[in-house]
């Protein structure tokens, strides 16, 4: 299950960034609350990425000071 955390976590951040990088040209035409999203998407699938690498890791050390961080 953690693996696939970690993978969702991938898809957001990569979503946001492809959503700022691609439609960045225009910035000229649209407000500010745009541009809010992509980096709020990047935001949350890091910290998703973050706690998912805490679970696989504190599993596969059986380690429960990391288990318990998720």
């Amino acid at each position: 299950m953690r693996f696939s955390l970690k993978v969702t976590g991938l898809v957001v951040i990569v979503t946001g960034a492809i959503i700022q990088s691609n439609y960045y040209h225009y910035s000229n035409f649209v407000g500010d609350n745009f541009w809010t999203a992509p980096i709020v998407l990047i935001v949350i699938g890091s910290i998703i990425f973050v706690v998912a690498c805490f679970g696989c890791c504190g599993a596969a050390k059986e380690s429960p000071c990391m288990i318990i961080t998720v």
